[in-house]
């Protein structure tokens, strides 16, 4: 499914991928499951674009037979690791087929853990003196700029922040050009409440000048210094050019940069572009390595028109940054002998190159203890929100 296609379906796919299940089956004929009232909340998704992958050393334990069900509702236990700094990260993983081991004979039962992981997205919004203009609305006819991305922001945290570390830096800081250090809300999981705190109330008029380069750069450093094996991205949304002392083309060279070095792409909603700066908002969107629509096209950010729109090109950005990336724990005993089931359709285990050029299948992200649904078969996990694993033994 497309972005341009999934921009037109907003809430009920949203509200279902936090209602997701994930069934994982073993050698054994018990299965432990869990539910999603259990107060552990699961980790969100990766759209495989531009995302760093990271390895491991762990090496698998010495039995098998793995059995668990679980999904983004709930999960057996969750312990992410510490943000990693980004410049010592671990590099990439080459991940080959052929060297996946299939352990021994022994088919001892087991229950690995299924966990999600959760991405990391640092939100750069618009709050200068243009936001508080008038802004179509279908319902109360007009708001201004800056209460319908309040209330874009209030549905974001309601749907997805127990999926998504979000964090949040609102520019200017002041009434003219000033940024302040660091962000407003550091990226955390379930930041709903700080976020809302934080951030200024639907009902205030924007104020200051367009320092988004300024701001845009305090953004990129919380994204360096997140935990580089889970995915990270920024979402940068205004209604104007960069201004103060970042012109458009500082600000284009900082997006491209973040994403061709470091792998973080960054998304961009415009709202209400007119002709004026559009050219610029199709350079931001391309340097962060996930625009909208295809080159040529006459905007290649999400340019919303109305409040409708807004949440709607929101949703869809968050939608795309989900994971597919799936934690194991403990490793399977066979890496080897898996099968993948989505929606009636099986999936095979493919290089991690593979993965990367978006053939259809799984891979090892983190050998072994993270999997990565690549391709299709990441797509028809969006689309149903429900996966079957199943970790076999070897005959004999």
């Amino acid at each position: 499914m497309s972005q341009a296609e999934r921009a037109g379906s907003v809430s009920a796919a949203a509200l279902g991928f936090a209602l997701a299940t994930l069934g994982v089956l073993g050698c054994s004929s018990d299965e432990v499951g869990t539910d999603a009232t259990d107060g552990n909340e699961p980790s969100g998704v990766d759209t495989g674009r531009g995302q760093p992958e990271s390895t491991g050393e762990t090496p698998p334990p010495t039995s098998s037979g793995e059995g668990t069900s679980t999904g983004p509702g709930g999960v057996t236990s969750m312990t992410p690791d510490d943000a990693d700094d980004a410049d010592s990260g671990p590099p990439p993983v080459v991940f080959d087929v052929n060297t996946v081991p299939e352990g021994s004979a022994t088919c001892d039962e087991q229950a690995p853990t299924i966990n999600f992981v959760e991405p990391t997205m640092v939100m750069v919004l618009d709050h200068s003196g243009s936001m508080g203009g008038s802004f179509s609305d279908p319902v109360l006819g007009s708001i201004s700029r800056w209460n319908a991305l309040h209330n874009a922001v209030t549905f974001i945290l309601e749907t997805y922040a127990p999926v998504v570390e979000f964090g949040v830096k609102v520019f200017p800081s002041d009434n003219s050009c000033g940024v302040s250090a660091g962000l407003d809300v550091d990226p955390a999981v379930d930041n709903y409440a700080p976020i809302l705190a934080s951030i200024p109330a639907a009902t205030s008029t924007g104020t200051g000048l367009t320092p988004a380069y300024e701001a845009f750069l305090e953004g990129a450093a919380a994204l360096l210094a997140a935990d580089p094996q889970r995915p990270r991205a920024a979402l940068l949304v205004l209604d104007g050019d960069a201004g103060c002392t970042g012109s458009p083309p500082l600000l284009t060279s900082q997006i491209e940069a973040l994403f061709q070095d470091e792998g973080i792409p960054t998304y961009v909603v415009g709202v209400d572009i007119g002709e004026f700066t559009r050219a610029d908002m199709n350079g931001y969107a391309e340097a962060g390595g996930v625009p909208l629509g295809m080159p040529g096209d006459l905007e290649r950010f999400y340019n919303a028109t109305d409040t409708t729109q807004l949440q709607s090109f929101m949703d869809v950005v968050i939608g795309d940054l989900l994971s597919c990336d799936l934690e194991l724990d403990p490793a399977p005993t066979h890496p080897s002998l898996a099968e993948v089931d989505i929606d009636g359709s099986n999936y095979n285990l493919i290089d991690s190159e593979a993965c990367e050029a978006g053939d259809d299948g799984w891979t090892y992200s983190v050998e072994y203890t993270q999997m990565r649904l690549c391709g299709a078969a990441c797509e028809a996990y969006r689309d149903v929100q429900m996966a079957d694993v199943a970790f076999f033994c070897p005959q004999g």
